[in-house]
């Protein structure tokens, strides 16, 4: 019997740690961007804030994929965010489905990460492609309206290739450390 309560009493225990943990984990300004700790994904320091999808710039479209806040960038600013070998590139506007499928392929090759994302369509050698430019700390910026640009800042920065037309992320990469 004595063995039985024990058992309960840690039961007990755990749930109240599970749901503390849980409560100050989203109410900590400093917590990432996916519920964790700081320092998870390779985010420190300030996190970034999710700006209000009304201010995002004419033809940038806010969404929201199982629970990753995105925006996907209008055509004509595709070319600013410097793909490809400096030409001006044929460009697309994704729909939610094409960002649910290359969230799909992101999920399967890495996992489940803290980021914010901006979602550009452009097409290279005939293919409909997503460059996904991902980050945890856009310093102030508003990312519904321009392309957060980071130089080294490790894991708390990546940038992605997900093909349309074949369903495959063809290139990942975090950004490099100081």
């Amino acid at each position: 019997m004595s063995a039985l309560l024990a058992w309960i009493g840690i039961l007990v225990l755990g749930l109240i740690l599970f749901l503390n943990l849980g409560s100050s984990r989203t109410q900590d300004p400093d917590c990432a961007i996916d519920g964790s700790a700081s320092g998870v994904d390779g985010c420190t320091g300030p996190q970034a804030q999710l700006p209000s999808p009304a201010s995002a710039a004419p033809g940038w479209e806010p969404v929201n994929v199982n629970g990753v806040y995105g925006v996907i960038v209008a055509p004509e600013d595709v070319n600013d965010f410097g793909l490809g070998s400096g030409a001006a590139l044929e460009t697309w506007k994704p729909d939610i489905a094409d960002i649910e499928d290359a969230e799909t392929a992101l999920f399967v090759e890495q996992g489940s990460l803290g980021h914010y994302r901006q979602y550009a369509g452009y097409v290279e050698d005939g293919d409909r492609k997503i460059h996904i430019n991902g980050f945890c700390d856009a310093f102030g910026s508003n990312w519904y309206q321009q392309e957060v640009i980071v130089e080294d800042g490790g894991e708390c920065f990546f940038q992605a290739t997900y093909n349309a037309e074949n369903g495959e992320l063809e290139q990942f990469t975090f950004n490099g450390s100081a």
